[in-house]
């Protein structure tokens, strides 16, 4: 009777040790969230592993994450030898339990291997004053990202005369044009969605024609609703007795704060002072690396002020204006400005730490546009290898470090800039554990 209740005590506990292994298979939140940070920090790993091949000059490999299906399963049993009886009745009698429990886990993974042209088209293709004005609008430093994004200053009159260069291979273009970003920034420089004027589309109609085409142009519009693009059509309107359809383009523009240039013109500082003019606001900056002083004017008119309607404009008496024009960096060529700074951290130490680390002159806390650490760094946040372990660590409260919003960056712009429409034959791993 001994050994009878013994079997009866363990065969609950080992069915009750199966089915809640089957329980916790059934909950797929854990497998879920596992899945997703995998991915997450795959793609972070991925920009960090193009940005140290970029800085070895080897070419950028992309791959993706597409699906990912897991499996599980757990099954057991539970045996047992029980005698009824025993010749002679004084034989020793012998049980045996012999429960048994298997698991099997499959995780297969489908990837795509970006490397058609539509995905290298927008790898190529030049940044946007839209999204450098989203990027601002969503908290991204501003002198970072125009660090990140912006090549060059071009002042133009017909032919390019003067030029302040962001080459991150030269520690004095990368200072210089830091130096100009920052003063800049704090004189308000800024991006603004501009309405533009508004342009007839069709003939002129009736009241009478006007109201046999509303119930299309209804129609029409709740389609486009549906599809995000209702900002595409054009607007019925009225115009005296008669109708037509208006389309007005927007664009994105830079402008200037007029309080921030105010303030400004109201402190001049040895880098930069601001004279005002009926309205015309010219900024006197001066740039100094090493050698003589470069002394920079750029002139902001009434026009390039935010929020200044479209006809605003200086008069004819002032002469024309000298412009400065933002060239955009693409994403392919921002992972060779990255690579750059890595290849200079790299060769020279010494350089890096005291030129390369920002701001220099203003006064504000010092940070690095970005930095990579030798092995596995203590608290890093993403990792790659290439010959050697490299590493990146999470930016400090002060924001010392803008390496991993440069990386979060870099992440949107591959969702931006990418085209799903003609991938290769997907490739499929499939990984098992037991």
């Amino acid at each position: 009777m001994g050994w009878t209740n013994i079997l009866r005590g363990v065969a609950p506990s080992v069915i009750l040790c199966l089915v809640s292994g089957c329980g916790a298979v059934d909950h797929f939140e854990p497998r879920a969230l596992q899945y997703n940070q995998e991915a997450a920090t795959t793609k972070s790993n991925t920009i960090l592993l193009n940005i140290l091949r970029a800085a070895h000059k080897l070419p950028l490999q992309f791959t993706e994450y597409t699906t990912t299906v897991g499996q599980s399963s757990l099954t057991g049993q539970i045996a047992a030898t029980v005698p009824v009886a025993t010749v002679p009745a004084n034989a020793a009698r012998t049980f045996t339990l012999n429960p048994q429990a298997s698991g099997t886990a499959q995780t297969q993974l489908t990837i795509q291997n970006l490397n058609a042209q539509e995905f290298y088209y927008g790898l190529q293709t030049p940044l946007t004053q839209q999204m450098l004005a989203t990027f601002m609008a969503i908290g991204y430093d501003r002198r970072m990202l125009l660090m990140i994004a912006v090549s060059s200053l071009k002042r133009k009159a017909g032919v390019v005369i003067d030029e302040i260069k962001n080459d991150a291979s030269k520690w004095d273009d990368f200072a210089q044009f830091y130096d100009v970003i920052n003063v800049l920034v704090t004189a308000g420089l800024n991006f603004e969605s501009r309405e533009g004027a508004a342009q007839g589309v069709g003939p002129m109609m009736t009241a009478q024609e006007a109201k046999a085409l509303l119930p299309q142009y209804l129609t029409a519009s709740a389609t486009a609703a549906a599809g995000g693009s209702s900002n595409s059509l054009p607007t019925l309107k009225q115009k005296g007795d008669l109708f037509q359809l208006t389309k007005s383009a927007s664009s994105f523009r830079i402008c200037f704060l007029k309080k921030d240039l105010d303030a400004l013109a109201a402190r001049p500082s040895k880098q930069l002072t601001i004279s005002e003019n009926r309205g015309v606001y010219t900024l006197h900056l001066k740039v100094q690396i090493s050698g003589p002083v470069h002394l920079f004017d750029m002139k902001v008119s009434p026009s390039h002020l935010c929020g200044a309607p479209a006809e605003a404009s200086s008069s004819k008496s002032e002469g024309p204006l000298v412009d400065w024009d933002f060239e955009l960096r693409s994403v392919e060529a921002i992972y060779g400005y990255l690579g750059k700074i890595v290849r200079v951290e790299w060769t020279d130490p010494n350089v890096f730490e005291n030129v390369y680390q920002l701001p220099r002159n203003d006064g504000g806390q010092p940070f690095f546009l970005f930095k990579v650490h030798d092995g596995y760094a203590p608290g890093a946040v993403f990792s790659a290898s290439l010959g050697s372990v490299y590493s990146v660590l999470p930016d400090a409260l002060l924001d010392t470090d803008k390496s991993t919003q440069v990386i979060s960056l870099l992440t949107d712009l591959w969702a931006l800039e990418s085209s799903a429409k003609s991938f290769p034959a997907t490739s499929t791993v499939s990984v098992t554990t037991q």
